[in-house]
């Protein structure tokens, strides 16, 4: 589980466009994700987004279906006197796959980057592997229907791709990738003719649901950067599915430096070494502050030599274990994305 434990906190980009237009910093392995939710409207939003800059985020993950685009390029601009746009990373996803004309899609991207007060996006994902019209609001198991979801993957992801790739080539994008791809999804991709440079890939991953073995292989052998949305979703399913250690975990983190257990989840995460970036959101400021230095803390336990520090994270991996055994409590507590896991499951044959 932690063994031969790494730490990515930042990733290499090498940006093609003047660096007033995008990104000359690395990839921030910790994003700020701009999802509204609950009861956030858009002057809420605005100001989550004030707080996050003011915490110290320069990466910020966005989306085209996401109602908050105009208040995110309201507070980027605000903002962009004391931190220009070559000190920020812009993350962006299109709604599926990007399939038909071309400069619909391109009119579409524009559009969006219009709103977010931005010539360009440094990292443009696929938001997921099928239909843009599919609704996220409805129950997986029915509008994600196997094969029938994988006939069109299959079909339409060569296409997708080329106007991914041209979308680049055109400069609205500085890097591109895909986000809730399955290993067989990202495997049929990459085995595109040419072969397909995918920089990046969004999935939704944390410790009771960690990214399968074999995705991760994929994403070394390619040199793909991993981010985990969603890194904590099972924690208010902790105590339950870890009962008998549970009363143990916050002495742990409190001896590994970490805030609580919200943060000792990603630090985990980091620690294991599966993931390069998490994308995380809060209006609380004390939470925005944790999660910002997850990696910070990731860092400071990856270089500790310190027999104690082993003992505390073997605890950390015991009570991990038990909690992917219990799955079922953490379903039962709101602790899944349940589309996160059906799109994970999307291949020539359900899982």
């Amino acid at each position: 589980f932690f063994s031969g434990i790494a730490f990515f906190g930042f990733v290499s980009c090498c940006s093609p466009l003047p660096p007033s237009m995008s990104a000359s910093i690395a990839m921030p392995a910790c994003a700020f994700g701009t999802l509204e939710g609950g009861n956030l409207n858009p002057e809420a939003t605005f100001q989550a987004v004030q707080r996050a800059l003011q915490v110290g985020y320069r990466h910020f993950d966005c989306a085209e279906m996401y109602a908050s685009t105009e208040a995110v390029g309201r507070a980027l601009a605000e903002a962009s006197a004391t931190i220009p746009r070559n000190q920020l990373w812009i993350t962006s996803k299109l709604k599926g796959l990007p399939c038909g004309e071309y400069t619909t899609i391109k009119d579409r991207l524009a559009a969006h980057i219009a709103q977010l007060g931005v010539e360009c996006v440094d990292l443009l994902l696929c938001h997921w592997p099928g239909e843009a019209t599919l609704d996220l609001g409805g129950d997986p198991e029915e509008l994600l229907p196997q094969p029938t979801a994988w006939q069109y993957f299959t079909r339409s992801v060569a296409e997708a791709w080329a106007n991914m790739t041209r979308l680049q080539q055109d400069g609205l994008a500085v890097h591109i990738g895909v986000s809730n791809f399955s290993t067989a999804c990202l495997s049929e991709l990459l085995a595109l003719p040419g072969g397909a440079q995918v920089y990046a890939h969004q999935l939704y991953a944390d410790l009771a649901h960690p990214p399968a073995r074999e995705l991760v292989q994929l994403h070394q052998e390619h040199r793909i950067k991993a981010m985990a949305y969603r890194p904590i979703s099972f924690i208010p399913a902790w105590p339950l599915a870890v009962p008998e250690v549970e009363a143990t975990l916050d002495t742990a983190a409190a001896a590994l430096g970490a805030k609580d257990m919200h943060q000792m989840g990603q630090v985990a995460l980091f620690l294991q070494g599966t993931v390069d970036a998490l994308v995380t959101s809060s209006v609380q400021e004390d939470h925005l502050g944790s999660n910002f230095a997850a990696k910070q803390v990731a860092e400071r336990i990856a270089s500790l030599d310190d027999p104690a520090c082993a003992v505390v994270l073997a605890a950390v991996e015991k009570a991990v274990s038990q909690l992917q055994a219990n799955l079922e409590v953490v379903e039962v507590y709101g602790g899944v994305d349940p589309w996160g896991v059906a799109f994970m499951c999307l291949g020539p044959e359900p899982l």
